[in-house]
C-alpha cells in the first residue's frame, strides 16, 4: 500500500502537470509578447481611424449650399434632354411620314 496520504498524492499529481521546461516558459512570454504587440497595433490603427474619420466624411461630402447647385444643375440637365428627346421623336415622325 502507498504510504503518503491522498491528499499528497493529488498535489504530486497536479503538480506534475504544471511542470514547464524554460523552453516552454520561453515560448508563453514570446506568445503573450507577440499578442500585447498585435493589441497595441489595433489600437492604434484604431485610434488612427478615429482621427481621420471625421476628414474622410468632409472631403467625401460637398456642403449643402454646393449639394444643392449640384442637384439643380442635374435637374436643369434632365429637363434639357427631356425636352430634346421629345423634339427629336417630333423629327422623326414627321420626316417618317
Amino acid at each position: 500500500m502507498n504510504s503518503t496520504p491522498p491528499s499528497s498524492r493529488a498535489f504530486c499529481k497536479l503538480t506534475s502537470v504544471f511542470i514547464l521546461t524554460f523552453e516552454d516558459w520561453q515560448d508563453f512570454i514570446l506568445i503573450k509578447q507577440l499578442e500585447i504587440h498585435k493589441s497595441m497595433t489595433m489600437e492604434r490603427k484604431i485610434n488612427d481611424y478615429q482621427k481621420l474619420l471625421p476628414l474622410m466624411q468632409e472631403a467625401s461630402l460637398p456642403d449643402l449650399d454646393t449639394y444643392d447647385k449640384l442637384m439643380r444643375y442635374q435637374t436643369t440637365l434632365n429637363n434639357q434632354l427631356s425636352k430634346q428627346i421629345g423634339e427629336l421623336m417630333e423629327l422623326e415622325k414627321t420626316y417618317a411620314k
